[in-house]
């Protein structure tokens, strides 16, 4: 299949540097997306503007009032520890190294808790790896949730970790910012472009449970460096990531291409009228 894959990266990256030519901007939703495509050759970089996506920040903003009726709801003990992850259940999520790591620490940490939001072709195998190890009544699997009910999920979390191989910008990483998380991911792609390293997540070298599994357990007892973020982080965050300033950015993209078109339109209709001397 790794060669199979490499073919299918070669199409998508052919069909990218097509695409390109026909294109006066390129958005990407982080500046390692750039610099990917701009490696890969797809086009030059200053073709390039970053314009994060956006979603209903206000929406996840912590609600510690509610955390204990969710617990309630999904039968965890109100002084378990919990961390989290929200993601399809699918390849390259990286739940595998998650499972792995909390199977190192459960055994010492009798209080410790799993809560998985997110279904996908792998569900069968989380289960079967989770019951293999014995701990069947520490996680919970609660699939595919409504959107709306997200931040729930994330309210009932100690901490929230994102394992994923492969991925351009972790909005899970930055809704479990806003709702007052410590975050843990894999040092890949856009996340250092949410996460403060040692203030308000661990950024873990890419497959390494050990790593992991240190990130997890400091954030238990107390020991690490990084704290939950503070209101003004989740205010920055809250108003960066906000759908109203994605639309904002990009309304302000189109009429800058739009005047810019105007104007070439306008210089090449001058130079046809102007007498030939």
């Amino acid at each position: 299949f790794a060669a199979q894959n490499r073919l299918l990266n070669w199409a998508y990256i052919l069909a990218e540097r097509l695409a390109a030519t026909q294109a006066d901007k390129i958005v990407t939703v982080a500046e390692a997306m750039t610099d990917q495509a701009v490696h890969a050759r797809v086009a030059p970089r200053d073709r390039f503007i970053t314009i994060n996506a956006g979603f209903d920040t206000q929406d996840f903003l912590a609600r510690p009032e509610l955390a204990a009726t969710v617990r309630q709801r999904l039968d965890i003990p109100a002084d378990a520890f919990v961390v989290g992850k929200v993601a399809r259940l699918a390849p390259n999520k990286g739940h595998e190294f998650l499972l792995e790591a909390l199977g190192r620490l459960m055994a010492r940490h009798r209080k410790l808790y799993c809560l998985l939001v997110g279904d996908g072709t792998l569900r069968a195998a989380v289960e079967a790896s989770i019951n293999g190890m014995g701990l069947a009544e520490r996680f919970r699997l609660v699939g595919l949730v409504e959107p709306a009910e997200v931040p729930q999920m994330l309210w009932a979390m100690d901490m929230l970790v994102h394992a994923s191989l492969h991925e351009g910008l972790p909005l899970a990483v930055v809704q479990g910012l806003l709702a007052g998380l410590p975050v843990a991911a894999f040092d890949l792609d856009g996340a250092r472009e949410v996460i403060e390293p040692n203030r308000t997540g661990y950024l873990i070298k890419p497959g390494c449970v050990e790593q992991l599994s240190r990130a997890i357990e400091a954030t238990i007892t107390g020991t690490g460096p990084v704290q939950a973020p503070d209101d003004r982080d989740r205010a920055s965050l809250a108003e960066r990531f906000s759908w109203q300033n994605m639309v904002e950015k990009l309304e302000l993209l189109y009429v800058s291409l739009l005047r810019s078109e105007e104007r070439r339109v306008g210089q090449a209709s001058s130079a046809r009228r102007s007498p030939s001397l």
